[in-house]
């Protein structure tokens, strides 16, 4: 009896595996193969490494979507719902490791453009971040450029991060280096003595906006900033320039020097605005044993957005004249949260795609009380050199249709769509602009959070993320239906939770 219970046991298990194993493979993706038509936008991020997965990391093309799972990069068509490993090896299971060509360990910016997949690899045994470039099974690589991180030694730079985003775009790759400066160890030796152990960093920081001609790999640097708090960004990219968004604040002090001036008491007035404020209402770390630490906290996390000022640059960077053009500026307006504290700065205007005489580009209203919802749709004219407001949107905004810090938010041509929020609070009449005409056209009662966010367009249809049962999934639908808010008509491709089983 026992022998015959164990037999069963082992059969069940035997099953098990069997079923589990054909579920397995029968569920993996084909490889990719050569009758497949791949189509790249003029304009295409690459999507991020990692265990995990997000929607929000993926090369969006025309026609179909590049991600990763598990460091392994996958194909879904949009006509056919197909899913694909870019691994053409003669009896490849795709496992998810290094023995399958798809398999992109230690790689960011992973992007299918014009024929060729790209990426910029973490070589660390090297000490650079490579620019390499395959073919679109992931064979025959090569490295096009090498950007060396330097040395991690006292008085140098350092490229300490990978770039957040990184662009392939009219035969190019564009991307934003983040280089950290090495203190002096001996200043901050000087200034730990006065401050019970505690360490200052130098807080200098260094933007590169880089470029690479994706042919012969040549390296341009296209604009640099330097100090302690700033930012730099791309925003528009065309075949003939591009447009780069720079915030700088030259009176804030971090490490090093904000350490010098609390110890020499030249912010003692920092006191008496810690003081106003109730203990309730502002950060814990203000309140410690060390003045001086609480006071630098309390400068970094507040004070320093209301004594010091940020001033906002969009720049043009012309390829044929090889000049940049500082082409508007504006006071950034501080944060205030209900508490009466500060905790950032408002960028006020952002750059949303290129017209014909120049670029649309959305500017918030940050000195109202109530929430920044009201903002105006512009238009630059480089032959004006100035902005034209087109339309005011007193209480909505425009859909984020972007991936990273580039988005183009004119669709199907001419098309800008904006959200009007409705007295409910819950719910926004949807309309689109059209450049063409200047007029705008209602379309449906949505929620006010985007029921279908877009991430790109084919010719007749637009893909984007949409919740579904509180599930986020990437979905495609066509034009006609969206414009009608028939969003029951979208096809799904795949979702957030469809790779969980392999984290």
């Amino acid at each position: 009896m026992k022998r015959r219970k164990r037999g069963i046991l082992v059969s069940v298990v035997i099953a098990v595996v069997a079923l589990v194993s054909l579920y397995y493979f029968h569920s993996r993706p084909s490889s990719l193969d050569d009758s497949i038509e791949l189509e790249s936008n003029e304009v295409i991020i690459g999507s991020s490494e990692g265990v995990g997965f997000s929607l929000y990391n993926m090369n969006v093309n025309r026609t179909g979507v590049f991600y990763d799972v598990n460091y392994q990069l996958r194909y879904r068509d949009y006509q056919t719902n197909e899913e694909y490993v870019l691994c053409d090896k003669a009896n490849c299971l795709h496992p998810l490791s290094s023995s399958c060509s798809a398999y992109l360990a230690n790689m960011e910016g992973i992007g299918y453009y014009e024929g060729q997949i790209y990426a910029l690899y973490n070589n660390r045994s090297n000490n650079t971040f490579d620019l390499i470039c395959m073919d679109a099974n992931c064979q025959n690589r090569k490295v096009l450029t090498s950007f060396s991180r330097g040395e991690y030694e006292a008085g140098e730079w350092y490229l300490h991060y990978e770039p957040g985003a990184v662009y392939y775009a009219y035969g190019r790759m564009f991307a934003v280096l983040r280089y950290e400066y090495v203190e002096d160890h001996q200043v901050q030796e000087d200034i730990v003595e006065g401050t019970d152990g505690t360490i200052f960093d130098n807080g200098m920081t260094r933007y590169d906006a880089v470029m690479v001609d994706l042919e012969t790999g040549e390296t341009t640097t296209l604009y640099s900033s330097e100090g302690m708090i700033h930012s730099l960004e791309y925003q528009l990219l065309s075949e003939d320039s591009v447009i780069l968004v720079w915030e700088e604040n030259s009176e804030a002090l971090l490490g090093d020097s904000l350490a010098v001036a609390l110890l020499n008491g030249e912010l003692d007035y920092l006191k008496e605005m810690l003081a106003d404020i109730p203990e309730e209402e502002g950060n814990e770390d203000w309140y410690g044993e060390n003045e001086i630490v609480n006071l630098e906290s309390f400068y970094m996390d507040c004070a320093m957005y209301l004594v010091t000022e940020s001033t906002l640059h969009i720049l043009q960077y012309d390829f044929s004249s090889e000049e940049v053009t500082d082409l508007y500026q504006q006071v950034c307006e501080p944060y205030v949260k209900e508490s009466g504290t500060v905790s950032s700065f408002c960028i006020p205007i952002f750059c949303m795609g290129w017209t014909d005489n120049g670029f649309l580009a959305a500017r918030f209203d940050y000195t109202r009380e109530e929430e920044p919802n009201h903002m105006t749709l512009l238009e630059w004219d480089f032959q004006e050199n100035s902005f034209t407001e087109l339309l005011e949107i007193e209480d909505g905004g425009t859909p984020s249709i972007r991936l990273g810090t580039v988005g183009n938010y004119i669709l199907d041509g001419s098309k800008v769509l904006y959200i009007e929020y409705l007295e409910d609070g819950e719910n926004g009449q949807m309309y689109y602009y059209d450049l063409d005409t200047g007029e705008s056209t209602a379309l449906f009662v949505d929620d006010k959070y985007i029921t279908f966010r877009i991430q790109g367009e084919t010719e007749d249809s637009f893909v984007g993320d949409m919740v579904v049962n509180d599930v986020h999934g990437f979905y495609v639908i066509s034009k006609e239906d969206f414009y009608q808010g028939n969003f029951s008509e979208a096809i799904f491709l795949f979702d957030d939770e469809q790779f969980d089983f392999l984290n």
